[in-house]
């Protein structure tokens, strides 16, 4: 099996170049890290942990992510983009490793990722 990871800078088409790839090599298994912390954004549990971390709450009062105090709080704080990557980072490297093992089987499978920051992060998958 091979696997490569499709990283860069904001707003460089990374998603717009996973769309392409996945219509042209549909058999390839594809994990997506910012599909994959949206999801975790939605999740109660996950937004408890990141309001701990950060020290006060990231929760609004219908239970979803009050994204302006989130993004306040760490765009410009280094200190506090490293909590909240500390606490995201792990749960989608987990669920990648997890996507990962599923094509395994199947050594004629590619898989793919992209990340951001995988360059500047643990991504060794």
């Amino acid at each position: 099996m091979k696997t490569f990871a499709l990283t860069g800078g904001i707003a460089t088409g990374k998603s717009t170049a996973g769309k392409i790839m996945r219509l042209l090599l549909p058999s390839m298994g594809f994990f997506d890290c910012d599909e994959e912390v949206q999801v975790l954004l939605k999740n109660r549990d996950v937004l408890e942990e990141l309001s701990e971390a950060l020290g006060e709450s990231l929760v609004k009062a219908d239970g979803s992510l009050d994204r302006d105090r989130l993004r306040d709080r760490v765009f410009g704080n280094e200190e506090n983009r490293l909590k909240v990557e500390g606490v995201l980072h792990p749960k989608v490297r987990k669920e990648c490793l997890e996507k990962r093992e599923k094509y395994s089987t199947n050594p004629s499978t590619t898989v793919s990722y992209t990340h951001l920051r995988a360059h500047e992060t643990e991504a060794d998958l």
